[in-house]
């Protein structure tokens, strides 16, 4: 769901929360360097050091993007790590499936850190952009390692549920999934009736249609699987008489509350599926809340509903 609010980004203001993540995401960033330059010593596979390469050139890139916005912000930068890593090695005491398995480790803490990120960075819409942006690198980066370890047989499936086919090992993201789903609809036909702001209400309506789609690919999805469907939320809901007991700014932060919190069970389902095309289907879905998120974070800042964590002082240490 993308909706067209826009507001004049104040100069150079940015909270705490999107500064602690800049720095977190990019002291992160430069151990993991180290890391990865130490296992270029043990790695044996061609493919498996063109890898390891690839991974620390997009991670450069990715550090020189951070470097740049902590400049605009006037952000002090963490340690740079050591040029060169020189190890005196066992070439045999690291193997490469165990490279390999570490690659898909750091590509799933990568893909949580991001998600975290955008959360944080509600003053800011050019760091907001700058961690979206991120999120879909994470997600494509995901793909590419788990697949070349399904190529190289180093990955492994997980336990399935009983009398799911062969391949389909996600039936608890699905299930997890679809019962968010059928809470934020029931939750959002109650607030529809309790709204008094015109345009916040058609946002309602926006959000409840993107829900009920989902709703309908994961109960597909579960169909096709055998596996059971959770209870289905109500047709209809009783009658309201008294709707100025809840605010619209309640509903507001109380709803954007809840789709930021999805978003890491979003993430938590695209990390650990090893099925290609679930994967992608929850991928779809993490890339919908965000750009939801980023859409109603957008329209609170014009409605003076956003709860902003304070803001970074250029003359403070944050």
């Amino acid at each position: 769901m993308v909706l067209a609010f826009a507001k004049e980004e104040k100069m150079n203001e940015i909270s705490v929360g999107g500064v602690y993540s800049l720095w977190n995401i990019l002291t992160y960033n430069y151990g993991i360097m180290v890391k990865l330059e130490i296992y270029q010593n043990y790695a044996h596979d061609i493919d498996l050091k063109f890898k390891l390469q690839d991974i620390l050139d997009d991670l450069k890139d990715r550090n020189n993007k951070i470097e740049k916005i902590m400049n605009k912000y006037n952000v002090k930068s963490p340690d740079y790590p050591p040029k060169d890593v020189h190890e005196v090695i066992n070439s045999q005491v690291v193997t490469d499936q165990q490279i390999g398995k570490f690659l898909l480790l750091i590509a799933q803490e990568r893909l949580e850190i991001k998600v975290r990120a955008v959360r944080n960075a509600s003053v800011s819409d050019d760091v907001r952009s700058l961690f979206m942006r991120f999120v879909e690198e994470e997600i494509y980066n995901l793909d590419s390692i788990l697949n070349y370890l399904k190529l190289k047989k180093w990955v492994h499936q997980p336990p399935m549920y009983p009398n799911v086919p062969e391949g389909s090992k996600e039936d608890c993201y699905l299930w997890d999934h679809l019962v968010y789903r059928y809470l934020n609809m029931e939750q959002i036909k109650f607030f529809s009736r309790l709204v008094h702001d015109g345009d916040f209400g058609l946002l309602l309506n926006k959000r409840y249609e993107m829900s009920e789609q989902q709703a309908k690919q994961l109960e597909d999805e579960m169909n096709t699987l055998g596996l059971p469907i959770p209870k289905r939320p109500p047709k209809s809901l009783g009658l309201v008489d008294n709707t100025e007991f809840i605010d619209d700014y309640f509903i507001f932060n109380q709803l954007l509350y809840g789709m930021t919190a999805a978003t890491i069970n979003h993430a938590q389902a695209v990390k650990c599926s090893i099925d290609d095309r679930l994967r992608k289907l929850f991928g779809g879905y993490l890339w919908s809340e965000m750009e939801a998120i980023n859409a109603m974070i957008k329209y609170g800042g014009l409605k003076g509903w956003l709860i902003t964590s304070p803001l970074y002082r250029m003359n403070h240490p944050c």
